[in-house]
């Protein structure tokens, strides 16, 4: 999840340190912020549709997530944010990838939620 949170924010325009291990090592770099979430609920239902036949590359089900998000300030040194972002998905046709194919899809509409809100754009741009 965390190259998809950072691919997201690097097309947004943000600087992105390159080692993703080294969450806060990293000040000396240009970026401004540090984005960091906590799942705070993660739920999944998930069936084989075609297990009977040996296929258990396709997966339908439900995932919810939900994530609160703090936006660290480096010049400011604080938090300048706390965002929650709930989303839900269901698939309810096989889908490849497994299960994982489904929690992603509500880790990305929890990322569009955070990156459309007025919080993240206000702590973002000032």
């Amino acid at each position: 999840m965390d190259a998809r949170l950072r691919q997201r924010l690097k097309d947004r325009g943000f600087a992105i340190p390159e080692d993703p291990t080294d969450i806060f090592g990293e000040l000396k770099d240009e970026s401004k912020f540090i984005v960091g979430g906590i799942i705070t609920k993660i739920h999944m239902k998930v069936c084989y549709p075609k297990i009977g036949y040996g296929d258990v590359t396709r997966s339908a089900g439900t995932a919810s997530m939900s994530i609160t998000w703090k936006i660290f300030s480096k010049d400011e040194k604080k938090v300048v944010a706390t965002i929650d972002a709930t989303a839900e998905i269901a698939v309810p046709k096989g889908i490849t990838g497994e299960e994982y194919s489904i929690l992603l899809g509500a880790f990305d509409m929890v990322l569009d939620q955070l990156m459309a809100t007025p919080e993240f754009t206000a702590a973002t741009t000032h």
